[in-house]
């Protein structure tokens, strides 16, 4: 049938209209998941600070109350329930993930089309599970435990081996969650190398998975950290893991973390080695977090309470450098350098604190220095290697130590006394410095390698 003028006219404005709008239902819908997705991340980031923790929790619970199923409903829903469990609020997190048990939708064969993002509260199910107190339920979160890792693949396969690791850490298995953190490493790593060879460069960021990797390895890392952490407390004993954990996380920069395991350890071991190698870390943790003050009254108050501590040397001198960096004290800072350079000098003849201040027989092997504090490259440049969070180093551990830290003291009140005008001394200070094991090691390496016949 041929339509008329007329005809065709309105079938041209029928269709019009109804693309029109078939388009505005696509562009609200669009502009809905693209506010949900902004709520979302507006929760994560609030949950990162205590002070708006609360508020995430509420954007969280509106959005995993939405009927619609979304990738947002159920990525909201293992949020909210894991921050509720962190809280130890166990029966309203697993409320949350109550209606997230169904073993058909986080299958491999699936077809559910958010089953990734179901799989994660499905796990946050799972781990609830395993804090009741009933073996029934117990029983129960393994059972999805065991599931998920076996009946999915790519990063759904790496997330579940990572939540059954996560179960295990907190029912104190150790050794069986490291597998399993190593396990979802190596599960990931396998698939994203696959999917990358037969991805071209241009693509490879957009490959399926990397966004959701990028987010959950970081998680691995720091429960396997934690893992690391409690094995060396068993072998080591808990002084020695915490005072690892302290110096690792204030090498991250991880500054508020650090001085929660500080505290940790100077109020469960207090007067012990680990105690007193903790307190410079202690009170760096503090001034870099700009409390400045409050970390030069922990040194002082530490210094007198400790006088015959290894460390006590250590701290006279950082109480000297901070008084030249933040307070702009010449006098001060001199002061605490000549006090410092004293107690290294009497300290050689010390003999008396040996035992007091000695590290345990079993982690003398394991805590070693591992290597002197500097050493040369190949311009002759002075190289300072960086400290393992696993080295103990003071004067009894690391026959070079105590030479390090006189020379660094000999120049600073070498510089001191020149800018006062003594030259002479300050000669004498710089002079002095020659006659070090630290520096007769660097002179001699120079003199080997320019006058190789002669040394």
């Amino acid at each position: 049938m041929k339509l008329s003028r007329h005809g065709q006219s309105a079938f041209f404005c029928f269709f019009v209209s109804a693309f029109i709008l078939a388009s505005n239902i696509y562009s609200e819908t669009d502009t809905k998941n693209n506010s949900e997705n902004e709520k979302f991340a507006e929760a994560e980031k609030l949950l990162t600070d205590f002070r708006t923790r609360q508020k995430a929790l509420s954007i969280l619970a509106s959005l995993a109350k939405k009927n619609k199923d979304n990738n947002e409903k159920y990525e909201a829903k293992a949020l909210l329930s894991k921050s509720l469990r962190e809280e130890k609020k166990f029966d309203k997190a697993i409320e949350v993930v109550s209606d997230c048990t169904d073993f058909v939708k986080v299958s491999k064969n699936s077809t559910f089309q958010y089953k990734s993002s179901y799989l994660m509260a499905f796990l946050e199910a799972a781990h609830c599970k395993a804090f009741d107190k009933g073996k029934p339920a117990v029983r129960e979160s393994f059972r999805m435990l065991d599931y998920s890792e076996n009946n999915t693949e790519t990063i759904d396969k790496a997330r579940s081996q990572y939540k059954y690791g996560a179960v295990l850490f907190d029912m104190g298995e150790f050794s069986k969650a490291d597998i399993y953190f190593r396990k979802a490493i190596e599960t990931a790593n396998d698939y994203l190398k696959d999917k990358k060879d037969k991805t071209s460069a241009g693509d490879s960021k957009q490959m399926t998975g990397t966004n959701a990797w990028q987010k959950l390895k970081p998680q691995i890392d720091e429960l396997l950290f934690l893992v690391s952490i409690e094995l060396l407390k068993a072998e080591y004993g808990e002084g020695y893991g915490l005072y690892v954990k302290a110096k690792t996380l204030f090498d991250e920069k991880s500054y508020e973390s650090a001085m929660v395991s500080c505290r940790d350890l100077m109020v469960k071991h207090p007067g012990t080695i680990y105690d007193h190698a903790v307190r410079l870390t202690y009170s760096n943790c503090l001034s870099d977090s700009g409390n400045v003050k409050e970390a030069q009254k922990e040194l002082e108050d530490f210094i007198k309470s400790a006088p015959a501590s290894p460390y006590c040397g250590e701290a006279v001198m950082w109480l000297g450098k901070k008084a030249l960096e933040k307070e702009w004290d010449i006098d001060k800072a001199s002061r605490f350098y000549k006090q410092a350079l004293a107690w290294f000098r009497s300290e050689r003849e010390r003999k008396d604190v040996t035992d007091l201040y000695s590290v345990p027989e079993k982690v003398v092997s394991v805590s070693a220095p591992q290597g002197p504090a500097s050493s040369l490259d190949e311009w002759y440049r002075t190289v300072y290697r960086k400290q393992s969070p696993k080295e103990i180093i003071n004067s009894r551990t690391a026959p070079w130590y105590a030479d390090e830290m006189e020379k660094e003291c000999l120049f600073m009140v070498g510089f001191f006394l020149f800018f006062e005008g003594d030259y002479d001394k300050a000669k004498e200070c710089f002079s002095q410095v020659k006659s070090l094991k630290a520096w007769t090691g660097i002179f001699r390496c120079l003199m080997q390698n320019a006058y190789p016949m002669q040394y």
